[in-house]
């Protein structure tokens, strides 16, 4: 039964065919506990491939949340996919099939984080991603990769925020969204210009604070690179190009913060 619990999840969230093999071949080798459960995993766990058959298996009782909330398949689908994303991006980190990012991935499979429309949002009590903010009347915006980030479509997403939270949620009594993220870093303005659409989400948001980072550097370039490594990495995108540029030149990057009103 677990086995079939974990085949039918892979095949109904859509992976690269490319891992097939080392799927079932993972999928012969472990033994996976049937009572274990997601809020007791071990989050620390480096073994990639447990990690993967574990997650797909508690997608089961991920569904079954969404049923007793009554949210729609098409929400439920669409936020799972992230784990082809993280499984993508650690996969090619470690060289074979492994997952990581395993507390965002928590609050995906625990019903804490939604994909609706271009963007995801969380109860920010559930996920604290803010500093000195606070947590129970807001409602965080994070931003997936993959997709052009155009302004209509954010517009979209918040009015799609508004009424699923309004209707699933009618209890959580927020007053704004939130967003903390190197996309509303100011010097992005000087690099990509007025007309750009990360400009043009940033203007969505009353932003109110600039912190000095390179997570920049993660999202344009990939997971676990640092200044240092910068100089010897293809820029192979405007951003990334211009980036380079500046961070060879010793330029300071930040992660900003802001809000938009309810």
């Amino acid at each position: 039964m677990v086995t079939e619990i974990i085949q039918k999840w892979y095949g109904k969230i859509g992976f690269s065919n490319s891992y097939d093999e080392e799927f079932y071949k993972a999928l012969e080798t472990y033994e996976i506990d049937p009572d274990a459960k997601l809020e007791t995993y071990d989050i620390n766990c480096e073994d990639g491939k447990k990690n993967f058959l574990y997650f797909l298996y508690f997608c089961e009782e991920t569904e079954k949340i969404y049923n007793e909330i009554g949210i729609g398949k098409k929400i439920l689908f669409d936020t799972l996919q992230d784990f082809i994303y993280w499984l993508d991006i650690w996969s090619k980190i470690k060289g074979e099939l492994h997952l990581g990012q395993l507390v965002w991935m928590r609050e995906i499979l625990s019903a804490k984080i939604f994909r609706l429309g271009r963007l995801q949002f969380c109860l920010a009590k559930h996920y604290r991603c803010q500093k000195n903010e606070n947590q129970n009347n807001v409602i965080a915006c994070h931003i997936p990769a993959g997709e052009p980030l155009d302004s209509k479509e954010c517009i979209k997403s918040f009015d799609f925020a508004r009424d699923f939270f309004s209707r699933f949620y009618p209890e959580y009594h927020w007053e704004k969204f939130i967003c903390h993220s190197w996309l509303l870093g100011e010097e992005l303005v000087d690099i990509l210009g007025e007309n750009s659409n990360i400009v043009k989400f940033q203007k969505l948001f009353t932003i109110e604070e600039q912190i000095e980072s390179d997570s920049i550097l993660h999202y344009v370039f990939g997971e676990n690179i640092n200044r240092d490594d910068v100089k010897n990495l293809d820029a192979k995108s405007g951003l990334a190009k211009k980036v380079k540029e500046l961070m060879c030149d010793g330029a300071v990057f930040h992660v900003g913060s802001g809000y938009i009103n309810r």
